[in-house]
Parts: structure tokens; C-alpha cells; sequence
């Protein structure tokens, strides 16, 4: 029998303490409040839609809101922990430091079965993780988006698997142990489809082209059979098909769903995640009219290549191998990139809707993580390597180079954590926040003649572009535009009538599938301070007035401790759409969320009609288009105004509707409702019929 020696006790040791302090530097969510919240973030609702499952909600009638069904999807990286574990802070912990532990090894053992000893390979498996990424995300504000090898999760997340799932996969098959290879990039795609989808692609263009290159170019001559190949799809494809067959069971659920759908979007759902989350899909909106990104793209990609080719040309062997998989892998990583930019402004007009939605969502060009990883990787190799160079003797090198190593990473790693704030921290009571107003905006409201009439041609010009009319939706432009000349006359202000204009524009481009034009006039979108608001509601007279809204934190969450404290789980809660994260604050169901509902409602079609349902009645007709430019969910003082001017009738007409929702959550003011609690900021009242 083979027993651990203490040298694997040593190196695991070393893993672990390097893992620790990189989680300590990056910083832990520790309370259980807040941790709940980190732990579903990226999940949407599905946590408490595994409460659901467990047993907690299953209760609540359907009518309350179709999201929080327990026959609704839940991802799988929830469903591998029990509830009650997520709202435990050693758990959170745990997790944290077992995730950077789990891919330093691997990082380690890949390149330690390249060649390197285990102290070069632990060092730099601490660069690729996080030093060069640092440094591109900081000198050229590079993306890159998760999972990677260089995002961390202070929580648990039901991604924090998905990147070690995917390197034990590449480290198997390096051993040619296709089945296992395939089991775990199977099991990361069934944690996470869109990765897992990505990965394959990577994975599947380096064996092929490793067996066109690797014999060739590199001192190793092993191929991979297309058996082999064929072996390792199969079974990741076994893996894919678990997670779509799950999707598939339940996705039919929200169409069977007895909602109202009174509903008339004009948008689609496709147009209206363009619209509203650009940053979530696309990668034009990282690098298109921005010089400096995209030269630190360039420099990057440039400077991994050269030094890993001069590097790979030096080498021999299996590191000679590895290198030579590192450039394949970056060449595939720019090719993606390359696509993903072709798509979004050339093609993506010309190719089948259902090929679009696809393609959109999936996000296949995010890839940069390859990049930002192989950047590190060169930097490591040309720093040991001058290291050396100007050090003859070899051991005093090794010193020299370790003692520098430690010394610029923890310092940069150290100093990055102070700019950003973010060392260990224990947060209470407010989690997430260190300012004290919750919600921020500011925007012009006019009151005039002219407020009707602008509204009314405002519609026409929309009622043009749903009929694809050019010509008469440019008319309707022009007299748009002698409306807001009009309103500059007013008081002697002078605005930039651009944003209004271009908006309408894209509206229009969304509205008849000319997405690529309207990607590029929203990343252009000029920058609005004010937005103007056409409305003659709550003020006293005809005028032009300004406004701030601020909303202090302390109130807000002075209003979600009530609602838990004096609420029951069985009552839906109306609350405001336009401040976001109702739902995980409160542990209480809402009825529309600026960033949860209406990213599930341009990932699923069914649920399509009856969120934008949900937001009309508490948003109005117009939320999202009548909001300027790039909101990320936002949804502007056209939403809010049309919010805090509900009056009882509208207020009932929706219980009407949906009957379980009892509660309603404002900001202050007088409904002729019992009130059941007030502060400086919020009202909340329980809707009954007199």
C-alpha cells in the first residue's frame, strides 16, 4: 500500500496557505444575511426556489408569481448542499478557500506534469491566478467574466466548481483518461451550461489541432485516436444531455401558467436584453470606442504569443508540449473573440432568430480568461527567465527569483486589496453597502402645453417603427425634435437633444432586427445626466423642475425589517421596480425586480409575457424604452413617477389580478389603505376594497 509521504503533506500545506491568504486578501462574505444574497446573485431566484423544494414555500399558491413555483428550474450547483448550509458563514468560508485551493492545485499539477518543479509550479500557479490578470484589469480595465481562472467567489456560488471541474478534466486528459476528462468538463457544463459549452469548444480545438501540430512541433509524439476523441464527447455529451433534459422538463411550465397576459411588448425578448443588458452579451461593449482596451487586448494577446513561442522553441519535452497547447489555446481564445465581434456587427442581422437568441445568450467569445491567464503564464516565464540569465549559479537564481517573486506579488496583491477595499471584512447589518443612500437619481421633470402632445407623438413614432415605416417613423423624428427645441425655450435651459433622438433610433433598430446598428448606438450613447421627464404630475404648476432623489439605506432596510418581522412568507409584497433586489433583502416575494425578472425574461420566452405584464402595472406601458441608452436594468423616472402615482383603483386592478399580493411598498405618501408602517422614505399598506 502506498501512503502519503510527508513531502505531499509539505505541498499540499504550501497550496493551502497560498489559498488562504489570497482568500483573505480578496475578502470573505461572513454573515449569513449577506451570504444569501452573494450565494444567489448569479442564480437569479434559485435558492429560494429550492427553498421551495425543500418544503418551506410549497404552499404558496401559484398566483403569487410563477418564478417562485418549486415545479420551476433549479440550478444543480444549488441542489448539492442542503438549505440550511447556506446560511452558516463557515460554509461561505469554506468554500472560498476550498475553490482557490482546488484551482492552485490543479494550475500546480498541470504544470508540474509540464515539467516544472513544484515551488517554480506553485509560484506560478499564483501569477496565472491572479497577478496578471491584476494587472490587465488595472492598467487597461480588461474584462473577463466568470468562470475563469482568475475569478473568486467569497461565498459559495453555484459556479465556485465549474473552473476546478474543468481543469480536472485537462489534467486527465493529459493522461489520456478521456472518460474521466470527459466526466469532469461534463459535470462543470452540467454546474454551468454556457462554460461548459465554451470549454468543450477549447477543449475539442486544442486535441484536434494538437494532433496536427503536436508531433510536429514539440518532442512529444503522442496523438489522440479518434476513438479517444469520440469517447470523450460522448460522455461530456451524456453529462449535457442530464442538464437539458432537466431544463426541457420544466420549461414548458410558465407557458401552462393561468396568468393574465395582457401584455403588448413591443420589444422582443432578444431586443430587449440588447437594450437593457449589453454588457451581459456582448463583447463589443468592452472594446468598440475604447482605444486603450483595445490596445491592452492587442498587447496582451502580442506579448503571450511571441514570449510563449520563443519559450516553446527553447523548451523540449513535455514543456516544450505544454506551450505549444498554451498557444493553440490563445489562438482559439482571439479566434472566439474575433467571431464574437464579426457576429455582433456584421452578421448577426442575417442569420435565423432562433440562431441569434442562441448565440446571443450563450456568449460563446468569452473567452478571455485564456488571455488574461496566458499573459500571466509569459510574464512568470520571461521574469525567471532574466532572473537566471543575470544569476549564473542556479540555486542563488532560485532564491533570488522566489525572494522577488513573493515580494512584487504580495505587495501588488496587498495594494490592490486597499484601493479596492477588499481585505476580510465581517459585515452585519448592511451588507454590500458602505454609502448611505440606497438609491440615486436625478432628472429634469417639465410641466407644459406641450407634455401631452410630446407623449403623444412620442407613441406615434414607435406605432411607425412597429410597422417598419421608415419614412413616416424619420417624420415623426422631426416633429419629436421641434417638441424639444420647444422646451430649451422654456426657462432659457439648454439640454442635448442627441440621447432622445438616438433612442428612438434604436428602438426603432431593435424593433425590426437591426441589431448590429443598434449595438453600436448604444455603446456610443451619449452620457445623460438628467434625463427629462414630460409629466405634469406632482408638481404645483407649469415649470420646469429639478430633481434629486435620495433614498437613505438606513430607511430601507428599516422597511424589509418590518416586512420580515411582520409579514408571513404567504403574502405577495408589491414593491418599487425600480430599486433592485427586493426579493433576496427581504426574504419575501415581490412582484417585479429590475434585474432578476427581467433577465428571466430574456432567457425564457414563456415567462416573456408575463413579466413585461408585471412590469406594466407598476412601471407603466413605456419602462424600458422610454429609458435612455444603456440601463442595465434600470428603469428610469418614467417608471418611478408612473410607481408613486398609483392611485387605490390601479392598486386594486392589479390585486384583482393577482390576489395573494395583500402588501404594497412605497415611497411615502397618501393612499386611502390601513398604513401599517412609515418612516422618512417608505410607506408600506395593506390593500383592501372599502
Amino acid at each position: 500500500m502506498n501512503y502519503p509521504t510527508p513531502l505531499l503533506f509539505h505541498r499540499l500545506g504550501a497550496i493551502f496557505f497560498l489559498s488562504l491568504f489570497l482568500a483573505i486578501l480578496k475578502g470573505i462574505w461572513l454573515t449569513p444575511h449577506d451570504a444569501l444574497h452573494c450565494a444567489t446573485a448569479c442564480a437569479g431566484y434559485d435558492l429560494i426556489i429550492s427553498k421551495g423544494v425543500e418544503g418551506l414555500w410549497t404552499n404558496l399558491a401559484y398566483d403569487l408569481h410563477p418564478i417562485f413555483s418549486h415545479e420551476f428550474f433549479t440550478l444543480f450547483g444549488l441542489k448539492l448542499f442542503p438549505i440550511d448550509w447556506f446560511l452558516s458563514p463557515i460554509f461561505h468560508v469554506i468554500s472560498a478557500v476550498t475553490m482557490i485551493f482546488l484551482v492552485a492545485g490543479l494550475v500546480t499539477q498541470l504544470l508540474v506534469r509540464s515539467g516544472w518543479d513544484f515551488w517554480m509550479a506553485l509560484f506560478g500557479s499564483s501569477f496565472i491566478i491572479s497577478f496578471g490578470h491584476s494587472i490587465l484589469s488595472s492598467v487597461f480595465d480588461f474584462i473577463t467574466l466568470a468562470p475563469g481562472l482568475q475569478i473568486f467567489y467569497g461565498y459559495y456560488n453555484p459556479r465556485t466548481l465549474v473552473t476546478p471541474l474543468a481543469l480536472g478534466g485537462v489534467l486527465a486528459l493529459t493522461h489520456k483518461r478521456m472518460f474521466l476528462g470527459g466526466l469532469l468538463i461534463g459535470l462543470a457544463t452540467i454546474l454551468h451550461g454556457k462554460f461548459g459549452l465554451r470549454f468543450l469548444g477549447l477543449t475539442l480545438f486544442c486535441l484536434i489541432v494538437w494532433n496536427f501540430l503536436g508531433a510536429k512541433y514539440s518532442g512529444v509524439k503522442q496523438h489522440f485516436s479518434r476513438v479517444e476523441i469520440l469517447k470523450f464527447i460522448l460522455v461530456w455529451f451524456v453529462c449535457f444531455t442530464i442538464v437539458f433534459l432537466d431544463i426541457k422538463a420544466v420549461e414548458g411550465f410558465l407557458a401552462k401558467f393561468d396568468q393574465p397576459r395582457d401584455a403588448n411588448p413591443f420589444l422582443s425578448p432578444l431586443s430587449f436584453a440588447i437594450k437593457s443588458e449589453p454588457d451581459d452579451y456582448f463583447f463589443s461593449y468592452y472594446f468598440l470606442q475604447q482605444p486603450f482596451k483595445v490596445f491592452g487586448l492587442f498587447f496582451s494577446v502580442l506579448f503571450s504569443f511571441f514570449t510563449l513561442e520563443y519559450f516553446r522553441r527553447k523548451s523540449s519535452g513535455l514543456k516544450q508540449a505544454m506551450l505549444l497547447v498554451c498557444i493553440i489555446a490563445l489562438c482559439y481564445a482571439v479566434l472566439t473573440s474575433l467571431a464574437g465581434l464579426i457576429f455582433e456587427q456584421a452578421i448577426i442581422d442575417y442569420i435565423p432568430a432562433n440562431v441569434q437568441r442562441f448565440i446571443t445568450l450563450s456568449r460563446f467569445w468569452d473567452l478571455l480568461w485564456v488571455i488574461a491567464s496566458l499573459f500571466s503564464l509569459a510574464g512568470f516565464m520571461i521574469g525567471k527567465y532574466l532572473i537566471f540569465s543575470m544569476i549564473q549559479e542556479k540555486q542563488k537564481a532560485r532564491v533570488v527569483f522566489f525572494s522577488l517573486a513573493f515580494l512584487i506579488f504580495w505587495s501588488a496583491q496587498i495594494a490592490k486589496s486597499l484601493h479596492h477595499n477588499e481585505n476580510w471584512q465581517w459585515y452585519y447589518e448592511k451588507p454590500l453597502f458602505s454609502f448611505k443612500y440606497f438609491y440615486t437619481k436625478s432628472f429634469v421633470q417639465v410641466c407644459n402645453k406641450d407634455v401631452d402632445k410630446y407623449d403623444a407623438e412620442w407613441k406615434k413614432a414607435l406605432d411607425f417603427a412597429k410597422q417598419n415605416d421608415l419614412e413616416n417613423f424619420n417624420k415623426q423624428l422631426h416633429k419629436v425634435k421641434i417638441l424639444l427645441s420647444k422646451l430649451q425655450e422654456q426657462g432659457g435651459i439648454t439640454f442635448d437633444s442627441r440621447p432622445y433622438i438616438i433612442n428612438l433610433n434604436i428602438l426603432f433598430d431593435l424593433k425590426n432586427g437591426n441589431f448590429s446598428k443598434a449595438i453600436r448606438s448604444l455603446i456610443s450613447f451619449p452620457k445623460v445626466d438628467k434625463p427629462i421627464l414630460w409629466s405634469c404630475q406632482k408638481v404645483s404648476g407649469n415649470g420646469i423642475f429639478n430633481f434629486d432623489i435620495k433614498i437613505p439605506i438606513d430607511d430601507y432596510f428599516d422597511a424589509l425589517n418590518w416586512l420580515k418581522n411582520n409579514s408571513s412568507i404567504e403574502q405577495g409584497i408589491i414593491q418599487p421596480p425600480y430599486i433592485a433586489q427586493f426579493y433576496m433583502r427581504s426574504d419575501r416575494i415581490g412582484f417585479w425586480d429590475p434585474k432578476h425578472d427581467q433577465h428571466i425574461m430574456s432567457l425564457l420566452p414563456d415567462y416573456w409575457p408575463l413579466g413585461q405584464a408585471r412590469l406594466e402595472r407598476t412601471a407603466g406601458r413605456f419602462a424600458i424604452e422610454k429609458t435612455l441608452g444603456i440601463v442595465n436594468g434600470n428603469i428610469g423616472p418614467h417608471g418611478r413617477m408612473h410607481y408613486i402615482t398609483l392611485n387605490e383603483k390601479s392598486i386594486l386592478d392589479i390585486k384583482f389580478s393577482y390576489p395573494q399580493y395583500e402588501l404594497i411598498l412605497t415611497e411615502n405618501q397618501e393612499l386611502d389603505f390601513p398604513k401599517l408602517f412609515t418612516n422618512n422614505s417608505f410607506s408600506v399598506y395593506k390593500i383592501v376594497e372599502k
